[in-house]
């Protein structure tokens, strides 16, 4: 499936500009209490890691987003809307490193999440990453404000990132709510596994290989 944006779009920007409430090169908070359980987080990062798509942040995007250097991640699509050229996409993203000689993390270790929230309307795009930690801390929130052309794409080197409060009542609310459509949507992916497991179908494939 052809992705919106991970390191194709917003990757390929030739400059970022990175603003903290007004300010540039402001630290992020990074003690905000934990928002999901480790259950659910638990869950979400296996699925992930078993069913997510391979792709990456790309060099460009990932220290506008709070990563050192380009990363690996496995992506999920929560949900997609498009109205003519206006879009809405809901993505989960586990960032992840390689490592190729460790069995216990079969080759790719979690090093954290982020869920992005895009919007398109007319030329005006609005892509907001929220960064989770594997402790279910909220560690960071940047929103990339860009431009599109008449055909779409976006303009490079127009795009602005910027640092949302993590503590602020309004980022805490849009985030519990991205937090819950990701619980509901992989609620709803695990029972589609299950039914597909326990299938006619699934069950003469097992019988056969034995």
């Amino acid at each position: 499936m052809k992705r919106f944006v991970v390191g194709s779009v917003l990757g390929s920007m030739l400059a970022v500009t990175t603003l903290v409430n007004g300010q540039e090169n402001a630290s992020p908070k990074i003690n905000s209490p934990a928002v999901t359980s480790k259950d659910d987080l638990a869950q979400l990062i296996d699925f992930l890691l078993k069913n997510g798509d391979e792709s990456s942040f790309k060099s460009h995007l990932a220290p506008a987003i709070g990563l050192p250097s380009a990363m690996p991640v496995k992506v999920e699509t929560i949900s997609e809307v498009q109205h003519g050229k206006d879009k809405s996409l809901h993505e989960c993203y586990l960032v992840y490193e390689q490592t190729p000689n460790d069995s216990l993390t079969q080759g790719k270790r979690p090093v954290c999440l982020y869920i992005k929230r895009q919007t398109t309307s007319g030329h005006d795009d609005e892509a907001k990453f929220f960064r989770i930690s594997l402790e279910g801390q909220l560690e960071k929130v940047v929103m990339i404000l860009s431009k599109r052309d008449n055909d779409g794409k976006i303009i490079p080197g127009g795009s602005v990132a910027r640092e949302q409060d993590i503590e602020s009542s309004e980022t805490k609310k849009e985030f519990a709510a991205e937090m819950s459509a990701t619980k509901k949507w992989l609620k709803t992916q695990q029972k589609l596994l299950a039914t597909r497991s326990t299938s006619p179908a699934a069950s003469a494939a097992a019988a056969s290989a034995r």
